[in-house]
């Protein structure tokens, strides 16, 4: 795994320009080093795996689990590529969305986003995002331009999916 890492850090130094990729290195989970995409998606599917030891399931079957992890990473997506604002590259998801300050932190937005959009699928898992969040050290920083961001990206796919089919609507296929 050390030598996993050590390769990637390798190869993200001498292969880009930009330094916003080395900061995609700052999480953590269980003391091995990670992106905040990876380090939210641990999250969301746990959080999942989660829901469906419960009776009644926030986000059950195969259809809404799969709705939910998708929209915390498109919000997780367009988060990211918001900041880093490479539209060639990243094309948002979501049109409209305002532009944040060049000064802010792609590591905050993604992690507001997916935070805002696990509390929202999952409530009763309010509690272990809290502690998520904590974790990956965003806690104490107060509200920054990132982590705004980061909220109305998941305002926003949250109102753009809100009238998603649900688990009892059915498709008749012909």
């Amino acid at each position: 795994m050390e030598k996993l890492q050590a390769t990637t850090l390798h190869r993200l130094i001498h292969n880009t320009t930009d330094n916003r990729w080395l900061r995609r290195l700052s999480y953590t989970i269980g003391g091995v080093m990670n992106d905040p995409i990876l380090y939210w998606n641990h999250v969301a599917l746990e959080a999942n795996r989660a829901d469906f030891t419960r009776e009644k399931p926030e986000q059950g079957g195969p259809t809404l689990s799969s709705r939910a992890l998708a929209i915390v990473h498109l919000a997780m997506y367009d988060a990211y590529a918001g900041v880093i604002n490479d539209p060639a590259n990243l094309p948002h998801y979501l049109s409209g969305l305002p532009s944040p300050p060049a000064w802010a932190s792609p590591d905050e937005a993604v992690a507001a986003a997916a935070h805002a959009t696990l509390c929202a699928l999952f409530p009763s898992q309010k509690t272990f995002f809290n502690a998520q969040y904590a974790g990956a050290g965003l806690m104490d920083a107060g509200p920054s331009s990132g982590h705004l961001f980061g909220l109305e990206v998941a305002r926003r796919l949250l109102e753009d999916r809100k009238n998603d089919p649900g688990a009892s609507d059915t498709v008749m296929h012909r």
